[in-house]
């Protein structure tokens, strides 16, 4: 497939935790999918927990990916999204609003591991480790 997928923070940070990096989800999406893209505020909560002994492994694996920074647009997305889950009783926390938004503002899938927050918001297409590629 050749469109680019938006990735949480989890996707990347289950990469790194695992022992066995070449079948990850992440090592999966690249290999199936192509290109990934990383919204702007992913990429901070990935960057916030960095050790520094850990800095050249983000390096090189940041290199893999696009950079979605955050814009205008995506943050009216986002109040929209807010908006309608404060009515629903289903807020979610901001960070995971503003990548939902990220995706959704250029109709991309958003590739998690979170499942139970990211289903809330309707017209988001979620990419699952589970789903079969």
């Amino acid at each position: 497939m050749d469109y680019l997928i938006a990735l949480d923070a989890c996707v990347l940070i289950d990469h790194f935790r695992s022992v066995r990096k070449e079948n990850t989800f992440f090592r999966r999406l690249l290999r199936n999918y192509g290109p990934c893209g990383i919204p702007a505020v992913a990429m901070y909560e990935v960057l916030a927990g960095v050790k520094d002994e850990d800095w050249e492994f983000w390096q090189a694996e940041f290199a893999k990916i696009i950079f979605l920074p955050l814009t205008q647009p995506i943050v009216q997305e986002g109040r929209k999204i807010a908006l309608i889950l404060k009515r629903r009783n289903l807020l979610l926390p901001a960070p995971d609003i503003l990548v939902a938004a990220t995706a959704m503002i250029d109709n991309r899938p958003l590739a998690t591991f979170n499942r139970k927050h990211f289903e809330r918001i309707d017209g988001l297409e979620l990419v699952l480790p589970d789903n079969p590629f």
